[in-house]
């Protein structure tokens, strides 16, 4: 509890789950910020003018709807008669304090570990399984003033269990499956993104895999931040990239383009799978000789490939039962945790909005919602200002 100055008794009306609630209560200046507090206020949790339980309704509509349709669910099933812009502003306030709380415990993970300062707490990681990290991006549409349309960095991290899935013989993630993004570049996302790996028993793990496609700024952040997890090379990416390289060489649309795909896709899941598609994209150009753009397309492909030999040893990976497709961060990641929410029809954001947003849909989405309770009950000293006087 914050310690400060007593200064006189006020009357508030607070909007609650039950009504209207008007009282008095002691409110006291703060000895570092000099902002007014009052201990009963935190304890209901108060945020503007309603109590934390509704403050934590809010916040559960926000992070999953717009604030005017936010607003009407809060009246249809609880009554709460509020304006839509305060629904907003509800919101975004709690999660810019989420923000704040969470790079405060960013911070923690990050900071190296010595006898002196053992390792902060993470989430338990059973002997058998796999920890498992993924990252993409998507792209969402911001204000004019702010760049229009920017990619908003997305990453998860969760664990292969020893549970096969019935139908594909791979090991299911069986959670707890935690998202984290930002709109900011990938040298600022790593660390954020380790933060969380570490955080949900990286460290702990004896084996790890860092699942992505072959994107120049996901293997700079694999170098530098998961340099000891398995490199695993989304494979529905390198058939992509297959189709494109047979249709440069065949033509599109044509048989012989869709007979090299399978065979380029035979050659890819068996041992040494990378340099058989290579020594195949070779001789096909040679035998063909496409024309200049359509060779030096498939000449990208093969350096692609060849560039990326080691995080595409699939029969190694399937020997082990691992995925090998980045499915959960492209479905779960970018479809179901941002385009649900962020990209709805005429949606246009401002960065600072998007970012407060955010925080509360990350919470929502991790099923972490204890941390939104937390701070609705221990608000942080505001920053310094201007003392005034009590009345």
């Amino acid at each position: 509890m914050p310690e400060g100055k007593r200064t006189q008794r006020r009357e508030i009306h607070l909007l609650s789950l039950f009504g209207v609630l008007t009282y008095k209560r002691w409110v006291f200046r703060h000895e570092d910020c000099h902002a007014d507090f009052s201990p009963l206020d935190l304890g209901l949790g108060r945020v503007r003018r309603v109590t934390g339980g509704v403050a934590s309704l809010v916040c559960h509509y926000v992070a999953d709807l717009p604030p005017r349709r936010a607003q009407k669910n809060l009246e249809r099933d609880f009554g709460l008669r509020m304006s839509p812009g305060a629904v907003e502003d509800i919101g975004k306030e709690i999660g810019e304090r989420l923000r704040n709380k969470r790079k405060l415990r960013e911070e923690q993970y990050l900071e190296p570990v010595s006898p002196d300062r053992p390792a902060p707490p993470a989430e338990p990681i059973t002997e058998g399984e796999v920890h498992v990290t993924e990252v993409d991006a998507v792209k969402v549409r911001f204000v004019k003033e702010e760049g229009g349309w920017h990619d908003v960095k997305v990453g998860l991290s969760d664990r292969m269990g020893l549970t096969l899935h019935p139908r594909t013989g791979v090991r299911r993630l069986e959670g707890p499956r935690r998202y984290v993004a930002e709109l900011t570049d990938a040298d600022s996302f790593g660390p954020r993104l380790k933060a969380l790996a570490l955080e949900t028993g990286l460290r702990q793990a004896i084996e790890a895999v860092f699942l992505g496609d072959g994107a120049d700024w996901i293997d700079k952040m694999h170098r530098e931040y998961f340099s000891w997890t398995e490199r695993i090379l989304d494979a529905y990416h390198v058939e992509s990239h297959l189709h494109d390289m047979a249709e440069a060489i065949h033509g599109e649309g044509v048989l012989a383009a869709k007979k090299m795909v399978e065979k380029m896709k035979d050659y890819l899941y068996a041992p040494g799978g990378a340099d058989k598609v290579c020594a195949a994209i070779r001789r096909a150009i040679k035998r063909r000789q496409p024309a200049e753009k359509n060779r030096h397309t498939a000449e990208l492909v093969c350096d692609y490939i060849r560039r990326h030999s080691k995080a595409l040893d699939y029969a190694r990976f399937r020997g082990k039962n691992w995925i090998i497709g980045s499915g959960a961060i492209e479905g779960g990641g970018c479809n179901t945790f941002i385009e649900d929410r962020f990209k709805r029809a005429g949606q246009c954001w401002t960065k600072i909005g998007f970012h407060k947003i955010l925080a509360l849909r990350e919470a929502s989405e991790s099923e972490q919602w204890d941390r939104v309770v937390y701070v609705l009950r221990n608000y942080p000293c505001q920053k310094p200002r201007k003392f005034k006087q009590a009345v």
